[in-house]
Parts: structure tokens; sequence; C-alpha cells
């Protein structure tokens, strides 16, 4: 009895093992059928992980990717892995707040920029007390552009450019607001260029495709020793290396010159361009004399001799016998009038024929004057020092005149000169001090005006 009972059971418990394998088995494999069922037309999914593992570069270009949905059949990924690569499309880094700009207006201060773009007067006191670099903003040129930078409605950067290598920076993100002007990075580059006089300078320098500036410059640093409306001849030449600045490849500016030559009348005149040990620059001749002497020649920078000095000259208007005791250039209404020297500003106003007039006195025994003007340079008033080359006033008619034209005159102890022929006393050399600086400095530029010069005349040669 209890043997066969023992072999009952047996069986019996097999039997349930058997039953719940196959249970536990057909719970798995019915959920895949009745998947592979419902899918058995549509085109295999890869699960999330494949597809992560195929986006490509060239997959991200070609637009937005979808990530796979998950569904409750798939396998859950290990919390090992690495999350998935974020998609760059659609989680964009935020570009950096963007400089705005505001042209400045003629008659515009900051304060008032600054109130049109809504800032209280307590931001233009922040402003202005960033230090001294700041008061740069009391002197804004019309037509340029004033530059800030905010974040939200607080202001934290502003940006001036004072010329075209200069720029001023005020940063307001520090407890400590501060203010400082930076250099541009400018590149300088050397140029050369020839040409041929055969009506004027001006246009010889265009010819040769030098600017109007250095064209001007170049009249400037010969007008002593060479008057532009007398001594010039077709045939005449020169010859010029200077420079251009350059900001990121591109041109901004003209720079100076720094070596010429100038061929008038068969006399050759040489100059170099040499800054002393004190930052001072000038121009010189090869031997080291001041190309500058202590007066100019010219009041303007381009001139046209209309009437020369002449004690018996035939007055335009009375007709009658009159003294010229000066030059007359014609030019146009409006032509800035240069002082030919240093000097003291001893009448500015009108005096009789001679209409708008600027006298000028030049230590104890020159006077220069200056007639017939339009008006008069704002900076010139009676009593002030002006500089050589200064802009004092402007060509006009004014007085007895016939035409715009100004009225030069030169005088020594009160006695009137011919302007055109008086000698001129000269400037300071180079210092006996700097003569071997100035030999080394300017070494370079002789040699080269030789080689340029060498080939100007190959050139000419028949």
């Amino acid at each position: 009895m209890a043997a066969r009972s023992n072999r009952g059971k047996l069986p019996r418990r097999l039997t349930l093992l058997i039953l719940a394998s196959a249970i536990v088995a057909l719970g798995i494999l019915l959920p895949i059928l009745m998947n592979w069922t419902d899918n058995s037309d549509q085109p295999v999914q890869p699960s999330g992980r494949y597809q992560q593992s195929l986006l490509t570069p060239d997959s991200q270009d070609a637009g937005p990717q979808l990530t796979p949905a998950y569904s409750p059949g798939d396998t859950p990924l290990p919390d090992t892995l690495p999350p998935p690569t974020p998609n760059l499309v659609d989680d964009p880094i935020a570009d950096p707040p963007a400089w705005r700009s505001e042209r400045i207006k003629p008659g515009d201060s900051f304060a008032t920029i600054m109130k049109r773009l809504g800032y209280a007067p307590s931001v233009v006191a922040q402003v202005m007390n960033s230090g001294p670099h700041a008061e740069q903003l009391k002197h804004l040129k019309p037509n340029h552009q004033l530059q800030w930078l905010d974040q939200g409605e607080k202001l934290e950067k502003i940006r001036y450019n004072i010329n075209r290598t200069t720029r001023l920076d005020i940063d307001l993100t520090s407890d400590l607001p501060s203010a400082q002007t930076i250099e541009l990075p400018v590149e300088v580059r050397f140029q050369h260029t020839s040409g041929e006089i055969n009506s004027s300078l001006y246009l010889a320098g265009k010819a040769a495709g030098l600017a109007d500036a250095l064209t001007m410059e170049l009249a400037n640093i010969f007008g002593w020793d060479i008057d532009f409306t007398l001594d010039l001849r077709k045939g005449d030449h020169f010859i010029v290396i200077y420079s251009e600045l350059f900001l990121d490849g591109k041109k901004i500016d003209n720079g100076k010159i720094f070596a010429a030559e100038l061929t008038a009348n068969g006399r050759k005149f040489r100059a170099v361009r040499y800054e002393n040990e004190a930052g001072e620059a000038d121009y010189y001749a090869p031997s080291g004399a001041s190309m500058r002497k202590a007066f100019s020649r010219n009041p303007l920078p381009i001139t046209r001799v209309t009437s020369r000095f002449n004690p018996n000259r035939l007055h335009p208007i009375f007709k009658t016998r009159r003294p010229h005791r000066g030059v007359d250039y014609g030019a146009a209404s409006g032509t800035p009038v240069r002082s030919t020297g240093d000097g003291k500003v001893i009448f500015r106003g009108k005096k009789g024929g001679y209409g708008n007039t600027v006298i000028i006195q030049h230590g104890q025994r020159y006077t220069t004057l200056y007639a017939h003007l339009k008006n008069f340079a704002r900076s010139v008033k009676l009593g002030s020092w002006v500089k050589q080359g200064k802009t004092i006033a402007y060509v006009g008619q004014s007085g007895w005149a016939t035409g715009p034209h100004l009225h030069y005159e030169f005088r020594e102890n009160g006695v009137h000169k011919n302007p055109l022929t008086v000698k001129l006393p000269p400037a300071k050399p180079v210092a006996k001090k700097e003569q071997q600086r100035f030999a080394a400095s300017t070494e370079t530029y002789l040699t080269q005006l030789d080689q340029l010069a060498t080939q100007q005349l190959a050139t000419r040669s028949p």
C-alpha cells in the first residue's frame, strides 16, 4: 500500500511542475505573437538604442530627428548607458546679446542721446564718473556711432569710436565702472608712387593714385622752397613713399609721407620724415636742415595768383594807380585760410576796404595780414595764439573786392615785403645730439628714393 501510494504522488508533482512552466512560457510568448501579428505589414522599427547609434552628422543636417516613442513592450535601457545626445536643432545655444548703435546727430550731447534711449540721468552720471577717459563723451562727433549693450533695461557697456584707430570702452557691469581708451590693432603698409607734372601738382597726384590729402601734404612739405603757381614746369616730376592704415584687412585711412623727392624747374628737393626722441615729427632735408621755415610761402593749400605785389598797380575798382602791397590768391568762397606762421592774433574784424581781416604778429619783427574774408574760424579770437598751418578764416569777397579771393600781406618791421620773394627765416634743424639717430632712421628711405629715381629716369628716357 505504501509503495503504491509513493509512486502515485511522484507523477502528480512532476505534472504540476510541467503545467506551471507551460503557463509561464505561454505568458511570455503570447504578447510577442500578438505584436508580430498586429505589425506584420509594417517595416521593422529599430529600438531606441539602435536608432540613436545610427544618428550621424549627415542625418542631423538633413533635418530634425524624431525620438522613438517608448512602448511598454520595449526593454528598458540599463541605467549605466549615457543619456541620448541632445538634438542641437531643437536645443540651440542662446546667442550673446547684440550691440546696438545710435547715430550721433548735430547738436547731440551724451545726455540727450541717453535720454532719447530712455535712460535716467543717474545712468549718465554713472557713465561719466567711470574714469577720466569718459571725458571723450563730451566731444561726440556728428554722424559717428555710439554703441551700447544692455541686459533687459540695465545698461552694461558703451563703445565710441573716437577716430578710426582709437575706441573708448566703458564697462558698467562691475561695482566700480571703468573707462579705457583702446588703440585698435592697425596694420601699417608702405606704398610708393611717382608722377609727372603736366599742368598742376594736384592733377599729377591724382593720376599717380595719390590721395588728395597726401597731395596736399606733399605741397606743404615743399611749399617753403617752391611756389607751386610760379615754379612748376611741364615735365617736372615727383616720387613719394607713404603709408596706409588697415584694420581687419580693410583700408581705413591714409598714413603719412615718409620720404619724397620733387624736381621743379630743374631744381631737385628731397625730404624725409623724422620723429625725434621727444616724439615730435617733422620733415627735414637729408642734411638734417628743416624743410619748414618760420613762415610758409602760401596761406592757401593750392593757390592761383590773380594779382602780384606791385607798387604801381592800377586799382581794378577805382581805376587809379594805387600800390598793391600784397598778393591776391584766387580761390572759391569758403576755402580755408591758414596762418603762415606761429603767432598772436592782434586784429580780427572789419578794416575799411580790406573787409573782414585778420592780422597776426610773429615775434617782434613780422606781421601777416589776411583780408576780404568771408568769415572767421570760431577758435580764432583777438589775442589768441595760433600755430602755423591752422585755419584762421575762410576766403570771401568782403570790402573792396570784385570776386572771392584772399589778399595776403607780409611785413617786416612794419615794411611791406613781397610775399612771393621775401627770404624766409629757417626753422631749427635736427639737434646735434640726434644727428646719428636721424641718419640711421632715414637711411632706408633715402636708399629707396635713389632706387625709385633710377627707375623713373629709365621710364622717362626715350
